[in-house]
């Protein structure tokens, strides 16, 4: 799990090959490991090699509508979102919007995965569209959209 954290596909790759894990195993706080992976929230974790390491693990049989455990039963879409929501909120609000939108290469990737529910809630009713509307992601919201998103 620590090789998704890290974003390092290639250290994934080796992970997946070698060991053969339950791509679908939660840590102690609940989350997959697809959650871990999306759950990076400084600037150099959105990269190309970020969302080759989505795409890794959802080819290896992640499940594209785990819930976590212990952080409202999100979604990883939702996890990427959120926590970029949460982080920048902290530094620049005012750039929230932005640092959402830089998720695009890999909600793409999320997105891409034929057995995605984009309107599932987590326990408080929320989509990831609605956290999307909320940050004021207008090209994330677009894309939401552009594949069934609803509130």
């Amino acid at each position: 799990m620590g090789a998704a954290l890290i974003g390092s596909k290639e250290l994934v790759q080796i992970f997946l090959d070698n060991s053969r894990p339950n791509v679908n195993a939660k840590n102690k706080n609940g989350l997959s490991v697809l959650h871990v992976a999306v759950h990076d929230t400084s600037e150099e974790a959105i990269t190309a090699d970020q969302a080759d390491v989505v795409k890794l693990l959802l080819e290896h049989g992640a499940d594209v509508n785990a819930q976590d455990k212990d952080n409202e039963g999100e979604t990883p879409l939702m996890t990427a979102i959120t926590r970029r929501i949460g982080a920048v909120s902290k530094r620049d609000p005012d750039r929230r919007a932005d640092y959402v939108d830089k998720l695009i290469p890999v909600i793409k990737v999320l997105l891409a995965d034929p057995k995605i529910e984009i309107n599932r809630r987590d326990r408080e009713g929320r989509t990831v569209l609605g956290y999307a509307e909320m940050a004021g992601a207008k090209k994330v919201t677009q894309l939401l959209k552009s594949h069934g998103a609803k509130e």
